[in-house]
């Protein structure tokens, strides 16, 4: 089996990534690729639905033939069999794309989800230091020629301030199994989520896509389905 030859050399932490959503793709094969997946035996998996980035041979391919593509309910049933069978097997959904076994979540992506800084070297490499988001350039001629001339890196940067930081900071912490701990988040940016969101918090909770209680605010289950847009309500106040 595959999986023998990392273990063979050493490694005791494996993790697979599986997309879903791919043109084609059938409830039965992705529950066949789930279960090929455990049979490797990982501590993590990551499951991702399908993002068609323009410019690319998918988007073209989508721009011609949109019907090839997994529409909004089949990609929604994808999910919740990743979900379900995951969690039968024993690992912890402890952010929207991401499973892992007991003591083996993700630390190193666990830092972004917190709005922790972090710095990016290399090409397209992002960074987010003393509340600046930048990312260098994808253009390898143009990087190496400012590198080697010791000047600044071409690239794009943007001051996350105000409503846009606090925003940025919820939709992140939402991701995960533990959302947003509203004493922290008071603590870091000074501000109330409960009473300066409280609108947005009310009508999320109603509809069933979040729940507020013991200090801390969580996507619900069906809330995870449309995470993006619950994220979204916090970015555009």
């Amino acid at each position: 089996m595959p999986s023998r030859r990392p273990r063979a050399a050493g490694f005791g932490n494996l993790s697979l990534d599986l997309i879903f959503g791919v043109p084609g793709q059938t409830e039965t094969g992705w529950e066949r690729s789930l279960d090929q997946a455990l049979a490797l035996e990982p501590e993590h998996i990551s499951c991702y639905g399908l993002t068609i980035e323009a410019g690319t041979p998918y988007a073209i391919w989508y721009a011609r033939e949109p019907g090839a593509f997994a529409d909004d309910t089949l990609e929604a049933r994808l999910y919740a069999l990743a979900i379900a069978r995951l969690g039968d097997a024993g690992f912890e959904h402890y952010e929207i794309s991401n499973w892992a076994r007991p003591g083996f979540r993700c630390r190193h992506n666990a830092g972004y989800w917190r709005n922790d800084p972090y710095l990016g070297l290399g090409v397209g490499a992002a960074s987010y230091l003393g509340g600046v988001r930048s990312v260098h350039t994808r253009e390898l001629d143009a990087y190496i020629e400012a590198a080697l001339a010791g000047t600044t890196i071409p690239g794009e940067a943007e001051r996350l301030e105000g409503a846009a930081r606090s925003g940025e900071a919820i939709m992140l912490a939402l991701r995960t199994a533990e959302g947003v701990d509203t004493t922290a988040f008071r603590e870091r940016y000074g501000i109330d989520v409960l009473e300066t969101y409280g609108s947005v918090v009310d009508d999320l909770v109603a509809g069933g896509m979040l729940v507020a209680g013991g200090g801390a605010l969580r996507l619900t289950e069906r809330g995870r389905f449309v995470a993006n847009d619950v994220c979204g309500a916090f970015l555009a106040v």
